[in-house]
Formats: structure tokens, sequence, C-alpha cells
């Protein structure tokens, strides 16, 4: 089985990877990703990264060692550049016509949540694989109306209210949720 052990196999991998990427588009090879309940989108997402030569290269050749866009993030880098290449193995090596993807998180959101009564606020870091954006409800839209809708803020009212810490009772409160580190290659997933 492939594993990553160490940056010293990077070099060679990566003088692979450019052969069998280009014998591998040239033959018209067929692979899938397995389903696993609503991961369509998320396997979609991770063929056409594997096919992103910039991202791949990035993880072979070492590239992302002082990079801060994955410094804070919760899972090591080294973890994600293994799991990446173990994937990319598995669906180059025609071993398997079928492959299970592993987590593969790059961003990270920013959740504050802020009580309306002390404006006590609590923020957490969560990691993301792509982001989800709503669509608004309109006839058009951009992209940016897309970013704009998933930053807005969200009540907590009534059934809905947040404890605060500082408080210690229910209170009135308000969410926001936005990207707090972005990844290099942005893939944006959007709701319908």
């Amino acid at each position: 089985k492939f594993i990553l052990c160490d940056g010293a196999l990077r070099g060679g991998i990566a003088e692979d990877y450019q052969a069998i990427s280009n014998e591998f588009r040239q033959a018209g090879n067929i692979f899938g990703l397995k389903n696993l309940g609503g991961t369509c989108y998320m396997n979609s997402v991770l063929q056409s990264l594997l096919f992103t030569s910039s991202l791949t290269n990035y993880f072979l050749l070492n590239e992302n060692t002082e990079d801060s866009t994955m410094k804070n993030i919760s899972v090591s880098k080294e973890i994600v550049a293994s799991e990446y290449l173990n994937l990319l193995y598995l669906l180059y090596c025609g071993e398997y016509n079928i492959v299970t993807p592993g987590p593969f998180k790059q961003g990270t959101y920013l959740s504050a949540t802020t009580c309306l009564v002390c404006t006590y606020a609590s923020h957490n870091y969560e990691p993301f694989i792509c982001p989800t954006l709503p669509i608004p409800s309109t006839n058009q839209c951009t992209l940016e109306d897309c970013f704009k809708h998933f930053n807005q803020d969200e009540y907590l009212i009534n059934d809905s209210r947040w404890f605060c810490p500082r408080c210690q009772r229910l209170c009135n409160g308000r969410k926001r949720l936005e990207i707090y580190k972005l990844p290099k290659i942005l893939i944006i997933q959007l709701k319908r």
C-alpha cells in the first residue's frame, strides 16, 4: 500500500505523477468515488481537484512548508498531503474502480455568537471542505450576492436563544458565520 512517510518520497512521486497523469488522461480511463450518501457533490469536487495540477504539485513538491494558510488548521498539513496523495495513488493505480474519500479540510470558518444583553462574544473555528453558499431567492444573482447571503447575521431569539456564559442564562443573540481562512484553490458548492 502507498503511504507518504516523509518529504523524501515527494520528489520521485512528483515526476511520476506527471507521467501517470498524462498517460491516464490520454487513455481515457474512468474511475469513480463511492457515494456515501449525499457525497456526490464532494466526490465531483475531489475528482476536479485531482486534475488540478497546481494543487497536486503544491502537495507533491512540498511547497506548503511555509504556507500560512495551512498553519492554523486543525488537521495537520502532513496528514492532508498524505491523504491526498493516497487518494491520487488509489485512483491512478488501476486496482480499484471505486475509492471511498477521506477527509480533505483546507479552509476555516469563523463562527461568532454575540450576546445581545451583555455583548459577550464567543468565537469558534471550524474546518471546511468547500463552503456551501445559499442562493438568494431573486431572479438573478451573482456569486458576490451568494457570499453576502451566506454572511448574513442569524438572530437567536425565542426558542433558539443562546446560553450566554457571562449572563449565565438564555439570552437573545446574534450568530455570524464567515470564511476565516481561504484555501489556495476555493471550491464553492451552491445550495439549491
